[in-house]
Order: structure tokens, then sequence, then C-alpha cells
């Protein structure tokens, strides 16, 4: 995770660019939300998936689904691309 720069929100310190345009991953913004454990903010992000059903958009192309390979035997682990509006819906399901 990149250092907070004073005077920005630590929002913007953990988002992401690339060709694609600006993310942030889930993983990332877990902390944030002080959710503790993956699986209980997992169930937020598939609250925030069925919101994001119900508003009309594409649910893919909000919350991309990444894997990641541990850097030992263990399990691969899941993360997710978020878009702005996805970390919106995630903020919201968390209330």
């Amino acid at each position: 995770m990149m250092p907070i720069v004073p005077g920005q929100s630590p929002f913007d310190a953990i988002r992401q660019t690339d060709a694609q345009g600006e993310y942030w991953t889930a993983r990332n913004l877990m902390p944030l939300l002080e959710y503790s454990t993956w699986q209980k903010f997992e169930e937020v992000i598939d609250r925030a998936k069925e919101d994001c059903e119900n508003s009309g958009r594409d649910v893919g192309s909000n919350f991309s689904l990444l894997v990641k390979k541990s850097a030992g035997r263990g399990r691969p682990l899941t993360d997710y691309r978020l878009s702005r509006y996805a970390c919106r819906l995630i903020v919201m399901a968390s209330r």
C-alpha cells in the first residue's frame, strides 16, 4: 500500500491506475472500512454486487475477480478489482 500524502484521503492513497484507468482492490479497501476478516468483507462485497445488478449496471466491469497466487504453497488469494462505483456500493452496503 502506498503511503498517505498529507491532505490526501486514505481512499485516494490506495487508488491504482493502469492502461484501463483507475481502480481499487478489495483487499486494500478492507482495512479502511475496518473489517478484520476477508470472509466478513466478502459478504459485504456480495451485497454490493447485488445492488450493482439491481441498479442495472454491469457487475463484471465494476467488480472484476482477481486471483493472486500466494507466495508459498497456500491457496490462491481471491481479490476484486473495483471501480469507484463499486467502492461506493461497498461503503453503502457496510452500514
